[in-house]
């Protein structure tokens, strides 16, 4: 199943099976101008983020078709990237500058949510790289990347999320890089147009399993990966 907004004002969810393409459900939400995206979880729940003037996250039953709750995120940006964890109720923010992990937490007819973020760092300044990519594994670890594909492993402190410097390889291009979950590793299309699927070994540190390059009038804007064999689009 997999979940799809209308571009319209006041647009409608519509909850679809796949692939007879049945409609099994819709949604709307009547203060929600347009959604700028939105994230399938467990637990037959739907997120949907919003963009002007609202900028607000909100969560749906798709089952049920109830509202069960809608908070304003406080991100005020064109560019952002949602993702939902594949085995836990997380849910990713990405807006560049910064990044949120949304906690889900059901109860009933209502859910609570937690806001977990590495704000933007401004002032003095201080720069610290974009996050132009981000990607979730199997098993419930967070992943990006900036322009020179650079992979962050973001982890929590249990207030705010860290990213870290986990693998580089000082890569040149104008491409814009991609990542995915692949597999037991992470899959990487760099800069330089080259495909790295990059693993941890037994010390834990992380290695290129195998590359391949591009073909140079081939353009990857996305990469998606299956949660269930080691398969990528």
């Amino acid at each position: 199943m997999f979940a799809f907004a209308e571009k319209v004002k006041h647009a409608r969810i519509f909850i679809v099976t796949y692939p007879s393409l049945t409609i099994v459900t819709q949604l709307k939400d009547t203060d929600i101008n347009r959604y700028k995206g939105l994230c399938m979880m467990e637990g037959e729940l739907v997120a949907g983020f919003s963009g002007y003037p609202n900028y607000m996250v909100t969560v749906w039953s798709w089952r049920t078709c109830q509202r069960l709750l809608a908070l304003p995120t406080g991100v005020i940006r064109r560019q952002q990237i949602y993702m939902a964890s594949r085995s836990h109720m997380l849910v990713c923010q990405c807006y560049g500058e910064g990044l949120i992990v949304w906690e889900v937490a059901p109860c009933f007819r209502r859910c609570f949510m937690m806001r977990r973020a590495k704000e933007e760092v401004t002032g003095w300044g201080l720069a610290e790289p974009k996050l132009i990519g981000v990607c979730w594994t199997n098993e419930g670890l967070l992943y990006a990347i900036d322009a020179t594909a650079r992979l962050y492993g973001v982890t929590t402190d249990g207030i705010i999320m860290i990213p870290t410097v986990e693998w580089n390889e000082d890569l040149k291009g104008e491409n814009t890089p991609c990542v995915c979950a692949f597999g037991t590793g992470i899959l990487i299309y760099g800069p330089d147009q080259h495909f790295r699927w990059v693993k941890k070994n037994e010390q834990q540190k992380w290695r290129v399993v195998w590359k391949q390059e591009v073909e140079r009038d081939d353009q990857v804007v996305r990469l998606v990966g299956n949660a269930t064999a080691e398969v990528a689009v």
